[in-house]
């Protein structure tokens, strides 16, 4: 009798993974005289894209970019998939691609910690030199100077020695301090 002959069998087919890439994502800070069609320019994203994000609920915010402003691109190529504008450190708009070819925006506006903190000065010049000196801004002291305008004269009523005391709010986001508050 014939000894059957071994059956044939395929090596099973392993493919490697495929390799995807991963988005890219680009940090870009305004700078003076920019404007978007500039930083698209210099990034290689098309006008035709700019125009998709000027059209979506919040694009109008894109025509007010100031210096100092943050853009966060996350792009596949040359396509954009996410643009993230920031205008302070509280305040951020969300543009993200849709699948329509158009774009879908979200405002996000972040609650700060807010910690009341009290503050004393004991005038040795000047009210503006003490409040500095305790780490007050200049824009708090013109505040509270305007509190009491109607009673206090800052130049010629104010003699070493007085002193001061005022709570002021400290505003605070993931535990970094961020702006003065009322």
């Amino acid at each position: 009798t014939p000894t059957p002959a071994p059956l044939a069998t395929a090596a099973p087919s392993i493919s490697a993974p495929e390799e995807t890439e991963s988005p890219k994502r680009t940090l870009h800070t305004v700078k003076p005289g920019d404007n978007m069609a500039i930083i698209f320019s210099r990034y290689d994203l098309s006008a035709k894209t700019l125009h998709a994000l000027t059209n979506t609920t919040h694009g109008d915010a894109l025509a007010g970019i100031f210096p100092g402003a943050e853009l966060e691109f996350q792009r596949l190529d040359q396509q954009l998939l996410q643009l993230t504008y920031r205008s302070g450190p509280l305040e951020s708009i969300e543009f993200y691609a849709s699948d329509d070819g158009g774009f879908l925006s979200r405002e996000i506006i972040e609650e700060p910690e807010k910690v009341l903190t009290y503050k004393h000065g004991k005038i040795e010049s000047s009210l503006f030199l003490t409040s500095k000196a305790i780490g007050l801004p200049d824009s708090l002291t013109m505040r509270l100077a305007q509190i009491f305008q109607w009673d206090i004269d800052f130049v010629l009523d104010i003699r070493p020695g007085d002193e001061f005391f005022a709570l002021v709010e400290e505003h605070y986001l993931d535990g970094d301090f961020i702006c003065y508050g009322n």
